[in-house]
């Protein structure tokens, strides 16, 4: 059997461009690794008895006088899978980044890839929440986010190479995302008005949406969880607000609503393993989310509610929650996916429903 000990780590060469894609094809999924490219940073290579097996993508920039490393990438061949690759990986990257003199070390991390949260991790890692990231870097924090691509690219957490790291509690990470929203649909209201025209039915309607929206499904997906045995805590995306929800809000007047990510986050979870009850709960929750979309196309009680706006943001969130499965958007058709496509598909339809008779001109 191979092991560590037979791994080579050296400098990515050009002849290894094509082994390298192959490998990195099969350890990501394909809406990830289109942006991959060895050409894009200081690469390092795995190999094993002449052979690639896995790679590092890493670089560093200088932001307002510090230099801040950045892993983009780092994997090892699944069809090969020689205990230890991304260890002696992740060790020679802080050794280049050692090298180089970076005053920070981060690791963009997706909030459902455990296996890199707890390699990282065991290399002296933490997640660092967003407001500690305003703490830690202050006026710095819009150039961290500009040059590590995380004013566009918002499904990914930012790991810090600081054990002393804080930890947030679950209530306030949903607080700060339902706090996104609000601020999302706020200008979405002023962008493109419907029924909610005033100052004072915005301070009363559109916190309520988000809260009743982000409350539903967050409530039935914890609780279907905990009857598979997860606890999960929910982790918000706040880089999303800023490279793209406000430019959607602003220039479109849409809804490009920030869901987070509610996963076991705690180490020794595993995303393959526990991915079967992540899917259930997940599926239950698109069910609420869809559910509810349907009844805001189907039935308008009248009586003074803002039903047009409730009915767009509704069918917006079903949308955008439940149809697309990449890392962006599409939480739960994202988990679903990874699970059945069949599964998917099914979500997907009936999350698209709603939007399909508004645009069609069939709601009531």
């Amino acid at each position: 059997m191979t092991t560590a000990a037979d791994v080579t780590v050296r400098p990515f060469e050009d002849r290894d461009r094509a082994r390298l894609a192959e490998v990195a094809d099969r350890a990501f999924a394909r809406t990830e690794r289109v942006s991959f490219d060895p050409e894009k940073g200081h690469t390092l290579v795995a190999e094993a008895g002449g052979e690639v097996i896995g790679g590092a993508v890493l670089r560093h920039v200088d932001v307002a006088g510090q230099r801040v490393g950045f892993t983009d990438w780092i994997f090892a061949d699944p069809d090969r899978a020689v205990p230890g690759t991304g260890s002696l990986l992740r060790d020679a990257a802080l050794e280049w980044f050692d090298e180089a003199g970076t005053d920070e070390t981060i690791a963009r991390i997706d909030a459902a890839n455990s296996a890199s949260q707890e390699l990282h991790r065991r290399g002296g890692y933490q997640p660092l929440p967003f407001r500690e990231q305003i703490r830690r870097w202050g006026r710095r924090l819009p150039g961290i986010y500009l040059k590590g691509h995380g004013i566009v690219d918002t499904g990914l957490r930012m790991w810090v190479r600081d054990a002393g790291a804080p930890r947030v509690p679950p209530a306030s990470r949903l607080a700060a995302t339902w706090g996104v929203n609000v601020l999302l649909l706020a200008v979405v209201s002023v962008r493109a008005p419907r029924e909610i025209t005033t100052l004072a039915a915005a301070l009363v309607w559109l916190p309520l949406i988000a809260l009743v929206l982000l409350g539903l499904r967050e409530s039935a997906l914890r609780g279907v969880a905990r009857a598979r045995g997860l606890t999960l805590a929910h982790v918000p995306w706040p880089g999303g607000a800023v490279g793209v929800g406000l430019p959607v809000a602003a220039i479109f007047g849409g809804w490009a609503p920030m869901f987070g990510s509610s996963v076991p986050d705690e180490p020794g979870w595993r995303y393959e393993r526990d991915l079967h009850a992540l899917a259930i709960a997940h599926v239950a929750a698109g069910a609420v989310v869809a559910g509810v979309a349907w009844l805001t196309v189907l039935w308008d009680p009248g009586g003074g509610l803002p039903w047009t706006d409730i009915r767009r943001a509704a069918t917006t969130f079903a949308l955008l929650d439940l149809v697309p499965f990449a890392r962006v958007y599409g939480n739960s058709g994202r988990v679903v996916h990874d699970r059945s496509a069949g599964w998917w598909a099914a979500l997907a339809a009936a999350g698209a429903g709603p939007m399909v008779l508004v645009i069609a001109g069939w709601a009531v």
